[in-house]
């Protein structure tokens, strides 16, 4: 691969094992979305950061897409927004 699409820097998955063992802490959160056209990748890089012995919760999101949170969607649930923001929170505390 080649370009900005190979780099560490855009994805994450692509970064070399030193990388993500020096720059990332122990304890991490992955919040995953199941129709997110990433997950799959989400869940290779969430397994791989296990292997590195990172402390990895990885949750997925059910019936949701990529930026489910971001959408100007008046209908969307700002409540589970909310309630899952907090959630995340609460994790960085623990």
């Amino acid at each position: 691969m080649e370009g900005a699409h190979a780099s560490p820097y855009a994805s994450p998955g692509l970064a070399p094992t030193h990388m993500l063992s020096g720059a990332l802490p122990n304890d991490i959160q992955m919040w995953l979305c199941e129709w997110d056209m990433l997950l799959a990748e989400g869940q290779a890089f969430s397994e791989r950061l296990e292997k590195l012995r990172k402390n990895v919760c990885s949750h997925i999101i059910q019936r949701v897409p990529h930026g489910w949170d971001k959408s100007p969607n008046p209908f969307r649930d700002q409540r589970a927004i909310d309630a899952l923001y907090e959630k995340a929170a609460r994790g960085m505390h623990e």
